[in-house]
């Protein structure tokens, strides 16, 4: 019979997501662990958090890439200033709304690495000098992630 349950879950599951879910989540709420499809569970479950990693390290990522070129391209910021200080506003908004506990301590142990690719699309979109970046942020993930930072302000 559980066999018979866990396959017709399976089914439902590609037929219809999101009912997959519904359904799951009653047959937790109502403890019939034995219907579980517990294999796709944990599947959905994995995909769940790889997407919001990796959601949340696209957000900083351009956060960090706008607040680079706002600090450091003097030139263009008095052409382009206004636009990224609402890009850089925005991005602070669809952080914090994103942002859980365990969200943040991954971010702070990706950010270096976030922070070199976020120096790298700067580089690659705007005509800036070689190396107008400092190796290492001068922030911290809990300083830029404040609604309405701004460097040097």
């Amino acid at each position: 019979m559980t066999t018979q349950l866990t396959k017709a879950s399976s089914i439902l599951y590609e037929e219809d997501c999101y009912q997959w879910l519904e359904e799951t989540i009653n047959l937790l709420k109502s403890r019939h662990f034995e219907a579980v499809d517990w294999d796709t569970l944990v599947e959905e479950l994995d995909y769940m958090v790889r997407s919001e990693k990796n959601a949340a390290e696209s957000l900083l990522t351009e956060l960090l890439k706008h607040l680079l070129v706002y600090q450091y391209w003097e030139s263009g910021r008095s052409h382009y200033g206004k636009h990224w200080e609402h890009e850089i506003l925005n991005f602070q908004i669809q952080l914090a709304r994103k942002l859980t506990t365990n969200l943040k301590n991954y971010l702070s142990h990706q950010f270096d690495s976030i922070y070199f690719d976020a120096k790298r699309l700067a580089y690659k979109k705007y005509p800036l000098p070689d190396s107008i970046f400092p190796d290492a942020y001068p922030y911290s993930l809990a300083q830029i992630i404040v609604s309405g930072f701004l460097p040097n302000q």
